[in-house]
């Protein structure tokens, strides 16, 4: 799991179906399998850009990212390997290419020294590690 990227429904009222892509920054822990998730998002005017972690496309080498992007720490996520699997059989998540050791190395840094992401999740992670 850790390094796969996988696209998962994130619309609103307005856009229902938007998807943002999504990095798997574990491997499945704890008697649930929970893959603790982050997500992309473009660099634009229109909303704050958490300056973190910030990256151009030729960084991340992924298909989907095309414009400049960060991860949105403050939306950080766990789910279980039980809940994906389902969304790729049900066709809701769409599987894609896995990232670079070093762009996800990069992003799980983020995650300690980013202000918005929730203790929970650096704690997840942290001992994930070990």
């Amino acid at each position: 799991m850790r390094k796969g990227t996988l696209l998962i429904p994130s619309g609103t009222d307005a856009d229902p179906n938007r998807r943002h892509l999504f990095v798997a920054l574990t491997d499945p822990q704890g008697g649930d399998g929970r893959v603790l998730l982050a997500s992309f998002s473009t660099v634009t005017d229109r909303y704050y850009c958490e300056e973190t972690c910030v990256m151009d496309p030729e960084e991340v080498e992924h298909p989907f990212i095309t414009d400049r992007s960060f991860i949105r720490y403050q939306k950080l996520r766990w789910e279980t390997v039980e809940d994906l699997q389902l969304g790729l059989r049900n066709g809701s998540i769409q599987q894609m290419q896995d990232l670079s050791e070093q762009v996800v190395e990069r992003i799980c840094q983020g995650v300690a020294d980013s202000p918005f992401a929730a203790p929970k999740y650096k704690k997840f992670l942290e001992r994930s590690q070990r």
